[in-house]
């Protein structure tokens, strides 16, 4: 007999992954197991529950859109511009996991929603935060940054909710222009200086 197939943790999460988005959270772990070519004991032996399979297969991807959230960037407008298409990238790749993570009756993070402070929340901070220095810095006009923010994140948020679930969203635009268009919306004043503008 040969010798079993290796397969690293990683290569299971994200085959799970898509096999949960595909059909469902009811999947079965023997049905996984056989989808991946492995016995459902090896696949118990990396993850001793089917709970256990499902938050790490349906993890919520990092947010690294915060990691653009850098000080008196040389382009603000385009800057703003990574931001929320990151943020919308976020949510996209986010949503359909959290979503099959609630339908089997589990939250997203476990660990955190019962804090004061839920990732949402602190999240928004991050970006309310940012807006507020660059506000101070006098290149964004005296605009509530925390009301800013939100809208922001709101719209991206319904923006990838809609496509996810009804295939159609209620602004018809490829999610660049969308992007694009938002920022200009919110942040309207920075067209005003020529500096400002995505080159």
């Amino acid at each position: 007999m040969g010798r079993p197939r290796e397969i690293t943790d990683e290569e299971i999460l994200t085959r799970a992954r898509e096999c949960f988005l595909e059909a469902g959270p009811t999947l079965s772990a023997a049905a996984i197991a056989r989808k991946l070519g492995i016995s459902e004991g090896t696949l118990f032996n990396r993850f001793s529950t089917k709970e256990q399979l499902l938050r790490r297969a349906l993890g919520v991807p990092e947010p690294r859109w915060i990691e653009l959230l850098v000080d008196n960037p040389p382009n603000l407008y385009a800057q703003l511009v990574r931001v929320a298409h990151s943020l919308l990238v976020f949510f996209q790749e986010a949503m359909p996991a959290m979503n099959l993570l609630r339908a089997a009756g589990l939250r997203p993070d476990e660990t955190d929603v019962e804090t004061d402070e839920p990732p949402p929340k602190r999240l928004h901070r991050e970006l309310s935060r940012w807006l507020e220095r660059e506000q101070e810095r006098g290149r964004l006009a005296d605009r509530s940054p925390t009301v800013r923010a939100q809208a922001l994140i709101g719209s991206l948020h319904a923006h990838a909710m809609m496509r996810h679930i009804w295939g159609k969203t209620m602004v018809e635009l490829d999610d660049e222009t969308y992007v694009r268009h938002l920022v200009d919306t919110l942040f309207h004043e920075l067209n005003e200086s020529s500096e400002e503008h995505i080159e």
